[in-house]
């Protein structure tokens, strides 16, 4: 199944988020560019109010990569927890 989402709308909120997410996950433009499939230049001139292209291209980017992080959190927090590991005659059989 294939999700579009509408982000057109978000161009200040998708800004506003990317200049909060830079500075607490202390992460670079190349670094984030990797996850947005945009540049690190056209993501530096768009958190700056600069970008002279398609601010709303760029927002949709942005905004998407915002929602694959939350979903990725969601996923790691619905995960299991591991269990404890018990030493048995067994489990060294296995481990040797």
């Amino acid at each position: 199944m294939h999700v579009v989402v509408d982000y057109a709308a978000g161009v200040e909120e998708a800004r506003a988020w990317l200049i909060e997410h830079k500075a607490e996950a202390q992460l670079s433009w190349p670094q984030i560019a990797k996850f947005t499939d945009a540049g690190p230049s056209t993501l530096s001139l768009f958190a700056s109010d600069s970008y002279a292209g398609d601010n709303n291209k760029v927002a949709t980017k942005v905004l998407a990569y915002r929602d694959r992080l939350y979903v990725q959190a969601e996923i790691i927090g619905d995960s299991p927890m591991v269990p404890e590991w018990y030493d048995t005659s067994a489990s060294r059989r296995i481990t040797e």
